[in-house]
C-alpha cells in the first residue's frame, strides 16, 4: 500500500505566483507606467521622477503646479513648484527660463536673496546673446529689488527696460517703477513717468490709481480728482481673471481679495482728493 505523502500543494500558491509576476512586471515597466500614470492623470509626480526621468520632465511638472495646472486653479501648489523646479535645477540648469521659475518660487515665498542670486545669475549668463527671456530677467530682478526696498537698484533694471521695451510692452514696467518711485518719495518722477503712460494706456485702472497717487502727492488735487474718478469708473470692467493675469504665479484664491482692495484704494484715493477740492473751494 502506497504512502500519501504529507506535502499538499496550497490553493493560493498559484495566486501567489501570479501576483509575484506582476509585481515583477510592474517593476520592470515601472518607468513608463508611472509617465502615463503622470502625463494622463497628472498624479504620483515624485515616483515618475524616482525612476530616473529628465529634468524637462520635473520642469514640466514644476510649470504645472505653478501655472495652475494649465487653467485648473485647484493644481495650484507653490511648494511642490519649487520643489521640482529645484529637482530640475540641480540636473540642468541650463534650461531654457528654468532659472527664472525657481527665482519667481523664491520672489513669491519671500526669499528675496535667492531670488537675486537666481535672476541675476541668468542675466550674467544670457547678456548679449539673443535669448528670448532677458528682459522678463531684468524685470523679475527690479521687482525683486524693489520688494526688498532696494529702490536705486530696482530703478536702474526698469529704466534699462524702457530703454529696450516697445511702447506696447511696457505697461508693468510703467507700473511698478511709479510704484517705486512712490514708495521712495520721488513723486514728480513718478508723475512723469505716468503721464506718459497714462497716453499708452488711457484706459487701464492701474495706470489712472497710481497717477492719482502721484498728483495726490503733488497737491495737484483737481487734476488727481478726475483721474481717480476715470480710475474707478473703469474698475467697473475689471474682473478677478483680470487681476490675476496681471499678478502670475500667485495663488488663485488671491484674485478676488486683491480686486476687492485695489477698489478700496481707488475710493479711499479718491475721497481723499474729493476732499481736499471741496476744502480748497470752501475756503
Amino acid at each position: 500500500m502506497k504512502k500519501k505523502s504529507a506535502l499538499k500543494q496550497s490553493p493560493l500558491l498559484p495566486i501567489a505566483m501570479l501576483a509575484i509576476a506582476v509585481a515583477l512586471l510592474v517593476y520592470q515597466y515601472r518607468a513608463p507606467t508611472t509617465l502615463f500614470l503622470w502625463q494622463e492623470y497628472r498624479v504620483l509626480p515624485e515616483l515618475a521622477l524616482s525612476t530616473g526621468q529628465s529634468a524637462s520632465l520635473a520642469f514640466e511638472m514644476g510649470n504645472y503646479y505653478f501655472n495652475w495646472g494649465g487653467g485648473s486653479p485647484h493644481a495650484y501648489d507653490l511648494d511642490r513648484a519649487q520643489k521640482f523646479y529645484q529637482y530640475a535645477y540641480k540636473s540642468d540648469p541650463g534650461l531654457s527660463a528654468l532659472g527664472l521659475q525657481l527665482g519667481r518660487t523664491h520672489f513669491l515665498e519671500a526669499e528675496f536673496a535667492e531670488a537675486v542670486v537666481l535672476f541675476s545669475s541668468y542675466i550674467n549668463e544670457k547678456e548679449g546673446t539673443d535669448d528670448p527671456y532677458i528682459e522678463n530677467a531684468y524685470y523679475l530682478r527690479g521687482l525683486t529689488y524693489a520688494y526688498a526696498n532696494m529702490f536705486p537698484r530696482a530703478e536702474e533694471d526698469f529704466k534699462k527696460l524702457l530703454d529696450w521695451e516697445d511702447p506696447g510692452g511696457k505697461w508693468a514696467t510703467y507700473i511698478d517703477l511709479s510704484w517705486v518711485y512712490l514708495r521712495w518719495g520721488k513723486f514728480e518722477e513718478a508723475e512723469e513717468l505716468l503721464s506718459e503712460a497714462a497716453i499708452l494706456y488711457p484706459d487701464d485702472p492701474w495706470t489712472l490709481s497710481s497717477y492719482g497717487i502721484a498728483l495726490l502727492n503733488l497737491d495737484r488735487y483737481e487734476e488727481a480728482q478726475q483721474v481717480l474718478l476715470r480710475a474707478s469708473e473703469k474698475m467697473k470692467y475689471l474682473t478677478a481673471d483680470d487681476w490675476a493675469r496681471a499678478y502670475p504665479g500667485n495663488h488663485p484664491d488671491m484674485a478676488d481679495p486683491g480686486l476687492q482692495k485695489m477698489r478700496e484704494i481707488i475710493n479711499y484715493n479718491l475721497g481723499l482728493a474729493n476732499a481736499a477740492v471741496d476744502n480748497k473751494l470752501n475756503r
